[in-house]
Formats: C-alpha cells, structure tokens, sequence
C-alpha cells in the first residue's frame, strides 16, 4: 500500500518511466517480485485509477538555480539555516529525483517575497514564541503547514 500511495503522490509530476526509475532506485518490487517498468507503473496507476502525469501547457518561468546561488541571488546567509524545509525562509524547492541536489526557481515572485526588513506587524521568532506559548519548531511548523496549503512558485 505504500508503493500505491508513493505512486499516487509522483504521478502528479513526473512520467510512468521516471516513476518506475525512483521506486527502482528505493528498491522496491512488484507484486511478483520484479523491478518496475514504465508499462509496470502504467498499469498500476490504470488499475488504481491514478491519474497520468501531465506536463504543463507552458514550462515554469525563471532561472533554476542550486540552494547556494539562490542565497548569493537573493542575498541571503545559508550558513544560519537552509531556505528549503524548516528554514527561517520558506521557499519551494525542486528536485529531479530522490537523492538528487535540490535546486531553486528565481522568479520575479519569489524576489519579490525576500525583503531586507520584516513588515511592522510580523514578530521576532523570540516574541512570537512567548506571545504564543508555543516552541519554535511549532511556530515552523505552523509557518509551513499554511505555505504548503498554498501554490508553489
């Protein structure tokens, strides 16, 4: 059932031979102990009713650019924290495959989200915890939880 839920989940973005080439890659099987195949994943996904992978109609805007030229781009210190997953920033990240180097899309949005002072209402992490009642690591959690309910760039 994990495999159907994987597959489930990287129909949304890659095609059937990509597909078969992660779970390959986790080491996972068929139902008859066989490495996956494109045909392989296509028939699971047609018989669990999974959707195909569609490209979009036009190719994402912006430069895709590695985690440390995003920072040098957008003028941030990657020494503190990663801008990808529980970082002070929370930016949406790309990755071709599982175990490949994430990388970043520069786009006029995204610079425009990186500002160099915080807009008067937003709290200091410090603040924010105290006035909640509530740890850090919940504060992110809380931060990512409402970015992820929202498109990526």
């Amino acid at each position: 059932m994990i495999t159907i839920s994987l597959v489930l989940r990287l129909a949304a973005l890659y095609p059937d031979d990509v597909i078969a080439g992660i779970l390959n890659r986790q080491g996972r099987k068929t139902a008859t102990g066989e490495r996956f195949t494109a045909n392989q994943v296509g028939s699971l996904r047609r018989y669990r009713n999974i959707p195909r992978f569609l490209p979009p109609a036009e190719p994402p805007s912006g430069e895709l650019v590695s985690i440390r030229k995003a920072a040098q781009v957008l003028s941030m210190n990657t020494s503190q924290h990663s801008p990808l997953a529980g970082g002070w920033f929370i930016i949406a990240g790309e990755q071709v495959t599982p175990g490949a180097p994430w990388q970043i899309r520069i786009t006029d949005e995204l610079r425009a989200r990186i500002v160099p002072q915080a807009p008067p209402e937003y709290l200091p992490m410090l603040e924010a915890t105290l006035k909640l009642g509530v740890s850090r690591q919940t504060v992110f959690a809380s931060v990512s939880s409402e970015a992820s309910s929202k498109p990526c760039l």
